[in-house]
């Protein structure tokens, strides 16, 4: 979880209703082999803690990614899910989990800087340059070369 940020705002509203779902699955689930496993249906979890399922994608999302929980088993109609919890989240630390961002411009200036840093001040244009200037003379060397061997 140590730097993981997450793409969009973890609102307190979200916040508190991944902690529910989470706390939903903690009371629902059993003890085994030092683990707490949940096995159920999720998407009926969440529609009996009365919150839309518009929210479900990114609960389970925060909840799985941030690493809170391990999906064990994908239930499907008629097949529950097995859910392993790992940590149970707290309303705060999630909230902090949100990438704070100021403009997508920031976030390119952020990755210009990484790719420059990475180069280790390589001037890329002038070393392709260069690099065409000496193609450019070892060509003609070779058509002189060729000529005068004939």
């Amino acid at each position: 979880m140590d730097g993981w940020k997450m793409p969009k705002t973890i609102s307190e509203t979200l916040a508190i209703h991944i902690t529910n779902v989470y706390g939903a699955m903690e009371a629902k689930s059993i003890e085994q082999d030092d683990l707490r496993i949940y096995v159920g249906n999720i998407s009926v979890l969440v529609r009996e803690l009365g919150i839309s399922m518009t929210f479900y994608k990114t609960i389970f999302r925060v909840l799985y990614d941030g690493g809170y929980c391990a999906m064990g088993d994908r239930g499907a109609r008629g097949k529950p899910s097995t859910v392993v919890l790992l940590q149970r989240p707290e309303k705060d630390e999630l909230m902090d989990l949100t990438d704070h961002t100021i403009s997508p411009i920031l976030s390119l200036v952020r990755e210009l800087e990484t790719v420059k840093s990475s180069l280790g001040g390589l001037h890329v244009v002038g070393v392709v340059a260069e690099l065409e200037k000496r193609l450019i003379a070892v060509e003609e060397r070779l058509k002189i070369d060729g000529k005068t061997k004939k």
